[in-house]
């Protein structure tokens, strides 16, 4: 078996002279193919912070960047959205619920959507909205460059986190619509040198030098501005930016080959050079030494060929609209722009215009002959100040001036419906002085709901390939994370938790997204259908009550929904068991098991079986019975066992699915001692049984 490298191994073996120069030579050319980008970047970002440039004397800046970018964020990723998963095998269908429970327990605990709603605004400014994957190292030693930002990460566990779009170079000749067919992303990042030489998964670190700091600072000129928002992280990169102790490095994702490349600025060999540490292959495990049911890896690994993460690089884009020749487009707000430079400099316009109309009043020589202060009286008097003139009507007059032209508002109309059409993704307001049609109403709208819909897809597949991503690498031995409790219970039980372990992420799956409830008030409009929606089935006799209600506890998200309806429902249960008890005694034959019967109330009932008066009758007058009804009570039991660990674990009922993992209930006891009522049906029988035969025994 082929040993992958450990995280401690230094391994980078030297690459030849012609690997070098192929790698020195692309990084230069994607950061010259990316030059006129990042300028056109800078500008539409400065735009937003009201850094612009406005031809007029008397210039107003207003930001329609900054109200748009909000509103499109807001209305297509504000909450975290549903995630559905389903999974091939049939006879692993309740492991889907599972899996989504991990999946959406998952994105929060690693705060997805706040890394999705900022790489969303980069994609509006940057054409791509860029996010990484990874896992981060147990332990509080051992981090992931750029070392920075693992506060904020569980220790060893998946992590999503978005990187900024100055930073990632990507493959010139990556074809627009297809970032897996890319041969290589490079990721530019700056590293305080003294956690990089202490990192013992790199080499020649005392090569390493302190990069010059003109070098350093166009990156953190980039990173700062929103990767690194927080007091502390951002004080301690300008002060290491300072005392010149950063380095600047360039991580290279190489798909092709399955590399993971590190090259540190100065050195001209690579200081990481491994086989890419998210492979998808066959790791050797052994037991652990203190809980011998959980296997550990042993650091063996034998590649498949394959990739754990989608697409082959740990990376994601979200991209909004189609482009043509390359990856890179026009960014969307790029196509707004012009509209908010014509507003700005209409309003300025106006602002001029007014202010150079100021009030001036015109006045007849005669009364400064009669009162030659009336002037200085008229522009200093107060209030209720009276001043005596020969002429009220006739000797004064205001200037008369021009009305600002019509179609100086008409031009400010006309640039805010052209960005309505661009950018607007909800119900459009008409700002302008023209009354519109009822067609041209409905069109408007349309603009609005088709703008929202396309852009939805750019946060939606972030979440489905963020979800995919997680599981896979999580279902791999080698990162399965140690700490991730999920309930396993069904949706009705009491709750019950396990380990997320790999084997319990093992299937062959299809991750869905619900683009709509990541909109606002989703929720509330969500609980309106389903109370419309139950007042309609409930009054169908079609629809069993106790269904109905359950809809709608689960869509108003009511926990432990059995203390609402518990009641009906185990009664139920119990008259179903009892009837199965007289089945099984009048007729000598099981009745079965229902996956979705209360396997535990059934139990119950089943334990008193010779308590019914009707079975103590047929006993007395048969005791030969009382074998075959033992022996029939005793596999019924074993399959209502069965069935409950089926619902646990997602094992087919009867089967040896059963995943490897640490079950707790919700009082400490193991969920291993259900299989004790068995026994206690065992002996409730036999001893009802003596009971019986024997009236007089004490």
């Amino acid at each position: 078996m082929a040993k992958m490298p450990s995280k401690t191994q230094q391994i980078a073996p030297d690459l030849n002279q012609k690997d070098l120069d192929f790698w020195s030579k692309s990084i230069l050319n994607c950061e010259d193919f990316m030059k006129q980008r990042h300028q056109l970047w800078r500008r539409l970002l400065n735009a937003y912070k009201l850094e612009m440039e406005i031809n007029v004397d008397e210039p107003r800046k207003i930001s329609r960047f900054y109200p748009l970018a909000r509103q499109i964020i807001a209305s297509i990723s504000f909450n975290y959205p549903r995630v559905f998963l389903r999974v091939e095998d049939n006879a692993k269908q309740y492991q889907a619920e599972i899996l989504e429970r991990v999946a959406n327990a998952g994105l929060e605990i690693i705060n997805a959507k706040r890394h999705i709603q900022q790489a969303s605004f980069d994609a509006l400014f940057c054409c791509l909205g860029w996010l990484k994957y990874g896992v981060n190292p147990p332990g509080d030693e051992d981090l992931a460059p750029p070392y920075t930002a693992n506060d904020s990460m569980q220790n060893g566990l998946f992590y999503v986190q978005r990187v900024n779009p100055f930073n990632l170079l990507v493959d010139p000749l990556c074809p627009p619509h297809d970032l897996s067919q890319a041969r290589f992303i490079i990721e530019k990042m700056v590293v305080p040198l003294e956690l990089l030489k202490k990192d013992k998964r790199y080499v020649h670190t005392s090569d390493i030098k302190a990069s010059p700091d003109d070098t350093v600072e166009d990156v953190l000129k980039d990173m700062e501005e929103s990767q690194y928002e927080e007091g502390d992280e951002k004080g301690a990169f300008d002060d290491a930016k300072n005392l010149g102790q950063m380095v600047l490095l360039y991580q290279v994702h190489d798909r092709i080959h399955k590399r993971q490349i590190t090259f540190a600025k100065g050195v001209k060999q690579p200081i990481q050079n491994i086989p890419h540490p998210f492979l998808a292959g066959e790791a050797g495990t052994t037991p652990d030494p203190v809980d011998p049911t959980t296997q550990l890896w042993n650091g063996e690994f034998v590649p498949s060929g394959g990739y754990l993460v989608e697409g082959g690089f740990p990376y994601y884009a979200i991209k909004y609209d189609l482009t043509t020749d390359s990856l890179y487009g026009l960014p969307m707000m790029a196509y707004a722009e012009d509209t908010q430079k014509g507003i700005n400099e209409s309003v300025g316009r106006r602002n001029s215009w007014l202010k150079r109309l100021s009030l001036i009043i015109l006045a007849n020589k005669t009364e400064q002959q009669d009162n030659p202060d009336v002037a200085n009286k008229m522009q200093n008097g107060k209030d209720a100040e009276v001043i005596w003139v020969n002429d009220v009507n006739n000797s004064f007059r205001g200037m008369p001036v021009d009305n600002i032209p019509p179609d100086q508002l008409g031009i400010e109309s006309d640039f805010r419906a052209y960005e309505d059409q661009i950018l607007q993704t909800g119900q459009l307001v008409n700002s302008g002085q023209r009354t519109l049609t009822a067609t041209q109403s409905a069109l408007s709208a349309s603009f609005g709901q088709l703008n929202r819909e396309w852009l939805q897809q750019g946060p939606s597949e972030a979440y489905r390939v963020t979800v995919h991503n997680f599981l896979r690498i999580s279902s791999d031995i080698r990162y399965t994370p140690r700490n991730f409790l999920i309930n396993v219970a069904e949706s009705d039980a009491e709750p019950v938790y396990e380990a997320v372990t790999a084997d319990l992420l093992q299937a062959r799956f299809k991750v869905d997204i619900e683009p709509s409830s990541m909109r606002p008030l989703f929720e509330e409009i969500e609980k309106e259908d389903a109370l419309a929606l139950f007042n309609y089935m409930i009054q169908l006799p079609e629809i069993p009550r106790t269904e109905a209600i359950k809809h709608l506890l689960r869509t108003f998200r009511v926990p432990n929904q059995e203390k609402w309806i518990g009641g009906s429902t185990k009664a139920a249960e119990q008259r179903s068991a009892q009837l199965e008890n007289q089945w099984i005694a009048m007729r000598q034959e099981d009745p079965g098991v229902l996956p979705e019967q209360d396997h535990q109330a059934h139990m119950e009932i089943h334990s008193q079986i010779m308590q019914d008066p009707m079975i103590q009758q047929m006993v007395q007058a048969n005791p030969m019975a009382m074998q075959a009804i033992q022996q029939i009570m005793m596999q019924h039991g074993q399959a209502h066992v069965q069935a409950l660990q089926a619902k646990g674990t997602g094992a087919p009922a009867g089967g040896n699915g059963t995943a490897n993992i640490n079950r707790v209930s919700p009082d400490g006891s193991p969920m291993g001692k259900v299989a004790g009522m068995v026994q206690g049906v065992e002996s409730q029988v036999r001893s009802n049984a003596q009971k019986v035969s024997q009236p007089g025994a004490v």
